[in-house]
């Protein structure tokens, strides 16, 4: 009969619920996840963890995911990032499936607050931003480079770059129109003035 060190060294990753069905099948009680980790402490075996959430999801021997990109080894375990995880579950052949949708919210809690960073702005950004505020219509890169250039510095060339990290941002609309020698944005104000100092009077309290 195997013992739980030796069924994980076989077996090099395995899913924490898999685990202790296994065991109860083979020795007839429960185990808690607790006791499996202060059994495998010593043997080379780590626990796998959630790196955002802290979630208990598996064990694995070091080395079979060593090499696995975005682990990061703290103490006695291991925490995964969402790409971890992903490249964990195709290792085991869709054994960590059930994670998915744990994964899935954890990565949409990233992308929100990468967003929620993204919506305060500062510098050349916001001075672009003010001088479409104030124009109230459509602007082009050209435009923005000579009203802004002596004040701020920057070629054309940048102006085109500021205007599309706005628009992927989500503070401008834009529209391709074609021109001499080929084509053109124009780029519109997708919020007003008032609604992004709303915006960031909220997010200023928050932070």
């Amino acid at each position: 009969m195997k013992t739980i060190v030796e069924y994980i060294n076989d077996k090099e990753i395995v899913e924490i619920e898999a685990l202790k069905k296994w065991h109860k099948k083979t020795y007839g009680k429960s185990i808690t996840a607790h006791k499996i980790s202060n059994i495998v402490k010593t043997q080379g075996i780590f626990p796998l963890y959630s790196f955002y959430g802290g979630k208990l999801v598996g064990y694995a021997v070091y080395d079979a995911v060593k090499n696995v990109e975005g682990i990061r080894v703290e103490r006695s375990r291991i925490s995964t990032t969402v790409q971890a995880m992903h490249a964990i579950n195709r290792i085991t052949k869709g054994s960590f499936n059930k994670y998915k949708p744990f994964y899935y919210k954890e990565t949409r809690k990233l992308k929100i607050e990468k967003l929620r960073k993204d919506k305060l702005l500062d510098g050349i950004l916001l001075e672009i931003m003010k001088y479409i505020w104030s124009k109230g219509k459509e602007v082009t890169a050209k435009e923005c480079y000579e009203k802004l250039n002596k004040k701020h510095g920057g070629s054309r060339q940048d102006y085109s770059v500021y205007l599309f990290r706005l628009y992927i941002r989500g503070f401008l609309t834009r529209r391709k129109v074609k021109c001499f020698g080929g084509h053109k944005f124009i780029y519109t104000a997708k919020i007003t003035q008032k609604e992004y100092q709303g915006i960031a009077v909220k997010e200023l309290v928050r932070i």
